[in-house]
């Protein structure tokens, strides 16, 4: 019997500690912690080690968010509120929740994602009908409600780091602004909506927050100033139902756009050191094309024109003088963007306010200058930017169109190009000087292209003064054997000359030179030549061919000669 009852005891003492067991997890469960120990919340697990409150009551309370706002859009169109008490009582409402999102950490960005997304969706819909449907906010206070919405949304999002909050309330204002303006054909408001939220993201991406926002949020405020530009400038006038367009805004909003990235970009780089960013480059040539594309479509008139281009001018000579300052940091990359930045800008603040005689001047002085620097040891860079000038002035004085005679059958006469062929070539024959170095491989193919423009401009310059000189009395059809014959001749003496200077890069002309003669004594001479001209060009021709391969295997025979 003892041991019967021993039995029992023990039995009921492991029945007592298992219901005790099972009545702590069934507490643990329900939340209730029993004395003395923590209370433990339901937490449901999420990837990568964070953790989150429950997500079906977030979605309740999200529910129950998006209810309340349709009972205060119901409540206005029925009535019982007056229109303008609806709308703050719902930006309030939308504040409110939009507050309520930053309540939490950095780990628990869904649950923030889902408060954000219910205060965007109560205050987008909300804004929309009070400005299309009941028209109860004017289009200029609904931008600006707009914009500071997401001004307040980039805000909150800096507290706790949470770029959800950031991103939805950015693609929120950007998405709405442009619904509103094609609803509303209000161009102006919402245009400078969309780039005051553009500079307040530009301001977050020089703290370095939120980089991948610059792409769409650009792409959004480009389409809308060239919607702007495009319709207010057209010449039959805004389509109908459009809302005019201020003047001062037509021209304000693109530099605004200008300044803001130009803005950026050097906070960014001169002054926090960082990389720049392709995105800033690409963004400065949109933003300077805008603003030239408003000027000219608008009709900004001379002065407009004047003050955009000393404006071009000015940044870019700025670009210049910032990569040189970045370069002694030991920037190169920053180096290379700025430059080639402000290559671009000085290039198109020259078209438009110089005429084509001082458009070729500081071409040939800017391509020397950069040629120059290049050979006294700064990046090579500079010799692409020096031979781009050099290019653009040979394109402006029709140095190029003079070249180009070389394949035509009749010489251009000098009234053509005047003085300024005959300068370039000048400036081209100093280009090859500054860029001819015996110890670079790296400069003589840009040597020989500036020395072949040269020696192929030369010649038909010379033939074109030979031929139409008043007093020579050229017959018909000899302008052209002249040209031929001197082609000839400077094939020789560039082989001479490469052999006795060791200039190589004068040596590669040698035998494009001869293909040229050889093309016009085929093409054009034997048609329209005479028989004493043909026999004088053939033997030329013919003496060159011998001589040419004994100047260029015998260097004592090259320099006896």
């Amino acid at each position: 019997m003892e041991a019967s009852a021993s039995d029992r005891i023990d039995e009921l003492n492991r029945m007592v500690e298992l219901l005790a067991n099972r009545v702590s997890a069934l507490e643990r469960l329900a939340g209730i912690a029993p004395a003395g120990e923590p209370a433990a919340g339901a937490t449901i697990p999420v990837p990568g080690g964070e953790r989150s409150p429950a997500l079906l009551p977030v979605l309740g309370r999200c529910l129950l968010g998006l209810g309340g706002a349709y009972l205060l859009r119901a409540l206005t169109a029925a009535g019982a509120v007056p229109a303008w008490a609806g709308v703050a009582l719902g930006i309030l409402y939308a504040v409110g929740w939009m507050v309520s999102s930053v309540r939490f950490s950095a780990e628990e960005r869904l649950v923030a994602g889902f408060h954000i997304t219910t205060a965007v969706l109560a205050i987008s819909p909300m804004l929309w009908e009070a400005t299309v449907v009941f028209h109860a906010v004017h289009n200029w206070v609904a931008a600006g409600l707009l914009a500071g919405f997401s001004l307040l949304g980039l805000e909150l999002a800096w507290k706790r780091n949470l770029g959800v909050i950031a991103w939805i309330t950015v693609m929120a204002g950007m998405i709405t602004a442009w619904a509103l303006l094609l609803a509303t054909r209000d161009l102006a408001p919402f245009t400078l909506a969309l780039l005051v939220i553009t500079a307040a993201v530009e301001f977050s991406a020089c703290r370095d927050h939120w980089l991948g926002e610059r792409w769409p949020v650009a792409l959004f405020t480009d389409l809308a100033v060239l919607m702007m530009s495009w319709l207010a400038t057209r010449p039959a006038g805004l389509p109908p139902g459009y809302a005019p367009v201020p003047g001062q805004l037509l021209f304000a909003l693109p530099a605004g756009l200008l300044l803001v990235y130009l803005a950026s970009m050097a906070v960014r780089t001169l002054r926090r050191g960082l990389d720049v960013r392709a995105f800033e480059i690409l963004q400065l040539i949109a933003a300077l094309s805008l603003l030239a594309a408003a000027v000219e479509w608008g009709g900004g008139g001379p002065l407009a024109t004047l003050a955009l281009g000393v404006f071009a001018i000015l940044a870019g000579a700025g670009g210049y003088v910032a990569g040189f300052a970045l370069l002694r940091r030991g920037a190169r990359r920053n180096f290379y963007a700025y430059t080639s930045l402000g290559f671009a800008l000085i290039a198109a603040g020259n078209l438009l306010v110089l005429p084509r005689v001082g458009r070729a001047a500081v071409w040939c002085l800017l391509g020397l200058a950069a040629v120059w620097l290049a050979r006294r040891g700064q990046p090579p860079i500079l010799r692409v930017h020096g031979l781009a000038f050099l290019a653009l002035a040979a394109v402006e004085t029709r140095l190029t169109a003079v070249v180009t005679a070389i394949v035509r059958p009749e010489l251009p006469s000098p009234g053509e190009f005047g003085l300024l062929a005959p300068a370039a070539l000048v400036v081209l024959w100093l280009g090859y000087g500054l860029l001819a170095q015996r110890d670079e491989a790296g400069t003589r193919m840009p040597a020989a292209l500036t020395a072949g423009v040269a020696i192929w401009g030369a010649c038909v310059v010379v033939a074109c003064y030979l031929t139409h000189r008043p007093g020579l009395h050229v017959q018909a059809g000899w302008g052209g054997m002249i040209l031929t014959t001197l082609l000839v001749f400077a094939a020789t003496a560039a082989a001479w000359l490469g052999r006795r200077f060791s200039r190589q890069e004068l040596a590669w002309l040698l035998w494009p030179t001869m293909v040229a003669a050889g093309y016009r004594l085929l093409a054009h001479d034997f048609r329209s030549g005479r028989p004493e001209m043909l026999s004088l060009e053939l033997l030329l021709f013919g003496g060159a061919l011998i001589a040419i391969p004994r100047i260029m295997r015998d260097p004592a025979r090259a320099q006896g000669s």
